[in-house]
C-alpha cells in the first residue's frame, strides 16, 4: 500500500490519497497490537483489516481496475495466519462470500473515481502483479515451513530409530531378566507331582497378571522331620495374594514364601493359625531392616488336612475357605487383617469341625458327615481289633459291623467321652463276640503267665484313649509289626496300648483291671522281648496301618450300609 501511494499520486493526483491513508492507518494498528504481544488478536485484526482495506476500494474505483485479482492472496491469508483448521475454513469461506457479494453489488454503486481505459489497464496489470507476488510469497512461505518441518521430522525419525533400538535392547534384557525370575519363582512353587500325590482330586488355576506374579500357592507334607506333633500324614496347603503385582509383588512373594517355610520347617509349627502368626512375625522382621515403614505382606487361606482322619483345619488372613457340598458353597471367613505389619494385629483364629458338631449334624439328618468319623477312626479301630483277630478280612467285617452299630445307636452317645472311645468299646465287644463263638476267650486280669500264644484275652471297656503319635521310624515298620505279632497276647495288648496308642499306666490299669505294678512289669517285659530287633527304632507308630485303599474301602462299605 505504501508503494502504491506514489503511483496513485502520479496518475490520479491526490484524489484517492485520503482513502489510501485510512487503509494504511487501519493496517498499522495491527503492528501495534503485535508489539504488545496480543498475537492472536493481531492475527484476527490483520485479516479483517485486509478485507476492509481491499473490498471497499472495489466500490471507489471503476469496474475493470482489477481489484478482484486480490481475491487469491486474501483467500490464502487464513491458512497462513490461523493454525486452527476450523477457524481457517470459516475465514476462507467468509472471504469468498464477501468477494462475490461485492462483485455482484458494485454495479449498483457509481464509482467515485473515473479513469481512462489506459489507466484501468495499467492498474489491472499492477493488481495482477501484486496478486501474483503475494500468492507466490505466501506459497514460498508455506514451502519454507514445510521444508523446516520435514528436516525436523527427519531428525526426529533418526532419533526415534536410535531410541527405539536402545529401548528394544533394554526391553530384551529386562524381559530376559524377568523370565529368569519367573523360572526362579516357579521353582519355589509346589511341583505338580507333589500336588497329585497328596491331593489327587485337585486342580490349580494359576494365571499371573504379568510374567511374574505377586500370587503364589504353597504346599508342604508332614510329618517332617520326625517328632513333630501331628496325628498321621498331614498336608499343609495355601493360596496367597501378596501386595503388588509384577516384579514388586514377586519380591514380596519370595519373602512370604520363605517365611511360611521357616515357620513350618525350622520352627516345627503345624497348626494353621500359629503358622500365620509366626509367618507374620518373620515378614515384619524381614522388612524392619528398612528405614521406611514397609507394611507389605499377603492375604492368604491356609489349610491343614489329615489324610488319614480327613480332619480339615483352616486359618485365613482376609481370605475365606469355601467348601462345596451337595451343590452348596459353605464359607468360613478368615480374620480381617493381612500377614504383615498393620496398626491392629490380633491373633489369627483356627477353624475346624469339632467332633460334637459333626455328631449333632449327623443326628440332624446329614448322614454323609459320618464319613468324617469313619476316616478319623479307621486306623485306631483297626489296630485295636487286630490285637484280637489276625485275619484281615474278618477284621474289616468287624470294623464294618462296629461302624454300622455305632451309627444306629448314635442317638445314645452322650458326648461325655470321645467318639473313638465309644467306638473302640463297640469294636472290642464285636471282637470278643467272634472269639466266644470260637471258644478262645480269656480274661486279661488272670495272673497266669503260662497262657498259650494263640489265645485271645478279653479287655474290659476303656474310659479314654489318647491320640497316637509318631514313634518308630518308617524303615523299621515291618520289623516292628512282625515283632509285636510274635508277643504273647497279654504283652502285645499292653504294648500296643502303652507305646502305640500312648495310654497312661493308670488308664491301662483301669481298662484291663490290673494293678499299676503289674502293668509296668508287662510293659518292661514286652520291651525286653522286642529289644534285639527294635534297637533305636522304637518311636514309630505307623504300624498295622489301615490307610489309603483299605481306609477308602471300609469307608465306602459303611456309607453304603447306613
Amino acid at each position: 500500500m505504501v508503494i502504491y501511494l506514489p503511483i496513485e499520486v502520479i496518475f490520479n493526483s491526490v484524489e484517492l490519497v485520503p482513502y489510501i491513508l485510512i487503509e494504511l492507518s487501519i493496517l498499522a494498528v495491527s503492528l501495534y497490537i503485535n508489539h504488545i504481544k496480543w498475537f492472536n488478536c493481531s492475527k484476527i485484526y490483520f485479516f479483517f483489516a485486509c478485507i476492509v482495506s481491499i473490498l471497499p476500494m472495489m466500490y471507489v474505483v471503476p469496474i475493470g481496475a482489477g481489484h478482484e485479482f486480490l481475491l487469491l492472496p486474501v483467500a490464502l491469508l487464513p491458512a497462513l495466519l490461523f493454525h486452527n483448521r476450523w477457524l481457517g475454513v470459516i475465514m476462507f469461506t467468509l472471504v469468498i462470500v464477501l468477494f462475490f457479494v461485492v462483485l455482484n453489488t458494485r454495479e449498483m454503486v457509481e464509482a467515485i473515481i473515473q479513469a481512462t481505459p489506459e489507466q484501468l489497464a495499467f492498474f489491472r496489470n499492477i493488481y495482477i502483479a501484486g496478486a501474483f507476488i503475494l500468492t507466490f510469497t505466501i506459497a514460498f512461505y508455506f514451502r519454507t515451513i514445510v521444508n523446516d518441518f520435514e528436516k525436523i521430522i527427519k531428525k526426529k525419525n533418526v532419533l526415534l530409530k536410535e531410541t527405539k533400538s536402545e529401548i528394544e535392547l533394554q526391553h530384551t534384557e529386562i524381559k530376559a531378566s524377568i523370565n529368569y525370575a519367573k523360572r526362579i519363582q516357579e521353582a519355589i512353587l509346589p511341583s505338580s507331582s507333589l500336588v497329585e500325590k497328596y491331593l489327587k482330586d485337585s486342580f490349580i488355576y494359576y494365571q499371573p497378571k504379568d510374567i511374574i506374579a505377586g500370587d503364589f500357592y504353597w504346599m508342604h507334607a508332614l510329618p517332617e522331620p520326625n517328632g513333630w506333633d501331628v496325628n498321621g500324614d498331614t498336608i499343609l496347603f495355601s493360596a496367597a495374594d501378596c501386595t503388588g503385582h509384577g516384579v514388586p509383588g514377586a519380591m514380596v512373594s519370595v519373602v512370604c514364601n520363605n517365611a511360611l517355610n521357616q515357620s513350618v520347617k525350622e520352627f516345627g509349627i503345624t497348626q494353621p493359625n500359629l503358622i500365620l502368626e509366626k509367618t507374620r512375625a518373620l515378614v515384619i522382621e524381614t522388612f524392619s531392616e528398612s528405614i521406611e515403614n514397609v507394611q507389605d505382606g499377603m492375604d492368604l487361606a491356609l489349610c491343614s488336612l489329615n489324610l488319614k482322619t480327613h480332619e480339615l483345619q483352616f486359618s485365613g488372613a482376609n481370605n475365606p475357605l469355601w467348601i462345596v457340598r451337595d451343590g452348596q458353597i459353605l464359607e468360613t471367613k478368615g480374620n480381617k487383617h493381612h500377614v504383615g505389619k498393620c496398626d491392629h494385629m490380633p491373633d489369627f483364629n483356627n477353624h475346624k469341625i469339632k467332633e460334637s458338631e459333626v455328631i449333632k449334624r449327623i443326628l440332624g439328618g446329614e448322614k454323609e458327615l459320618y464319613e468324617i468319623l469313619v476316616k478319623r477312626n479307621n486306623q485306631k479301630l483297626y489296630r485295636i481289633i487286630r490285637s484280637y483277630i489276625k485275619d484281615s478280612a474278618e477284621i474289616e467285617d468287624i470294623m464294618q459291623d462296629s461302624y454300622v452299630k455305632a451309627f444306629t445307636k448314635l442317638y445314645q452317645f452322650k458326648l461325655e467321652s470321645t467318639f473313638s472311645t465309644w467306638l473302640i468299646r463297640i469294636g472290642i465287644n464285636e471282637s470278643l463276640a467272634r472269639l466266644k463263638e470260637k471258644g478262645k476267650l480269656y480274661h486279661l486280669n488272670e495272673q497266669s503267665y503260662n497262657l498259650k500264644s494263640n489265645t485271645i484275652l478279653e479287655i474290659p471297656d476303656s474310659k479314654q484313649l489318647n491320640p497316637q503319635d509318631k514313634m518308630i521310624r518308617n524303615e523299621a515298620k515291618q520289623v516292628l509289626e512282625n515283632a509285636i505279632d510274635s508277643l504273647d497276647i497279654k504283652y502285645k495288648t499292653v504294648y500296643i496300648m502303652k507305646e502305640v496308642e500312648e495310654m497312661s499306666i493308670k488308664e491301662i490299669s483301669i481298662a484291663l483291671d490290673l494293678t499299676i505294678a503289674n502293668v509296668k512289669v508287662r510293659v518292661h517285659r514286652s520291651k525286653d522281648m522286642l529289644k534285639e530287633k527294635l534297637y533305636e527304632v522304637t518311636n514309630d507308630t505307623n504300624i498295622f496301618e489301615f490307610g489309603l485303599s483299605k481306609c477308602d474301602r471300609i469307608t465306602d462299605k459303611v456309607m453304603k450300609l447306613i
